[in-house]
């Protein structure tokens, strides 16, 4: 929506928090409050599914994934074309909420590489290319992207960076459209 209403860019660049913060989100090392916050966090995510049309089904996941197939694979859409970025991310959302995408299988994953690429006409992009990303580059991309995040003060997801100043979290939205109004960046 931004990129639409405003002359900017937007980089995406995947953040694997559940690694950095195991006391939330490894379900043996939970205390009260992390409870309570994975309840919170998934009360907002109905929340913010339930204001789109139509309305996003939302299950929480049966198990903790590790999500670096999925997120290589968002970079190596996301290099290929935009198109094929957006229905990467939009296929994976909504198929891992409904608990119908095991994100750590390759095989699934090279699936949805192939359906976005054909959905998209994109003929630089398929399995074995995929493949060679995974184990090869790819997981060295995400290290360096975290690493990034990290120097950067981030500490979860959505971040936003307007020039050097951070906003985090949907609720920051408008401060983030505030700011590129100073700087006249609308369309």
């Amino acid at each position: 929506r931004l990129q639409r209403q405003y002359n900017i860019s937007v980089e995406f660049l995947p953040y694997d928090f559940s690694r950095r913060q195991p006391e939330i989100f490894q379900p043996s090392m939970r205390n009260d409050v992390a409870w309570a916050k994975i309840r919170y966090f998934y009360k907002d995510v109905r929340r913010f599914a339930n204001e789109r049309s139509p309305p996003v089904i939302i299950k929480g996941p049966l198990k903790l994934f590790d999500s670096t197939c999925a997120n290589v694979g968002g970079l190596y859409c996301r290099d290929r074309s935009q198109d094929m970025f957006k229905a990467y991310v939009d296929y994976v959302f909504e198929k891992i909420f409904l608990r119908e995408l095991d994100i750590e299988d390759e095989n699934v994953m090279c699936n949805v590489i192939d359906t976005v690429a054909d959905h998209c006409n994109v003929s630089n992009a398929g399995r074995q290319s995929f493949l060679e990303y995974l184990h090869g580059q790819g997981p060295q991309d995400i290290l360096e992207i975290e690493k990034r995040a990290d120097s950067m003060d981030v500490f979860g997801v959505p971040t936003i960076f307007v020039e050097q100043e951070m906003y985090f979290g949907n609720d920051r939205m408008h401060f983030v459209e505030k700011h590129l109004k100073e700087l006249g960046l609308q369309k």
